[in-house]
């Protein structure tokens, strides 16, 4: 499938409004805001369900659940956080393509996870970030993650 690229001018948020409404408003879409830590962006952005066809899917992510039922969200569900063990098998699928630390990197996953606080999005994007790279790499990005 091609996808066309293009630039649309949005010199305010009233005109986004507006804009998001016409081109979206007819077509089901499946529509993710990760990490919403405002009213006025949630608002500026999916601010009426009819600016959506008909079947469509908001999915949004933020830490906090007042915002989201200010803006009446409807179905709110708290993400668990990971286990320790848990969370070494997704680091380490991503890190490693399998579901245990190498040997010589154990420790360092362990203290990556703890890093992570077991949220599992960045253990993911950590897992997937470290594929491939030496000890001395994961070092540094833990360091620099500190």
């Amino acid at each position: 499938m091609d996808k066309a690229t293009f630039e649309i001018d949005i010199p305010t948020v009233e005109s986004g409004k507006l804009i998001i409404k016409e081109r979206l408003q007819h077509k089901r879409v499946l529509l993710v805001l990760d990490d919403v830590n405002d009213l006025e962006q949630l608002e500026a952005l999916c601010g009426n369900p009819d600016w959506f066809g008909a079947g469509s899917k908001i999915i949004i992510t933020a830490r906090d659940r007042h915002l989201l039922k200010e803006h009446g969200v409807s179905h709110i569900y708290r993400v668990k956080e990971l286990n320790e063990s848990e969370s070494l098998e997704v680091l380490n699928r991503g890190a490693f393509n399998q579901a245990t630390s190498r040997e010589d990197f154990a420790e360092i996953s362990t203290q990556v996870v703890a890093y992570s606080k077991g949220l599992p999005l960045a253990l993911g994007v950590l897992g997937w970030f470290l594929n491939g790279k030496e000890m001395r790499e994961w070092k540094g990005v833990l360091k620099s993650l500190e």
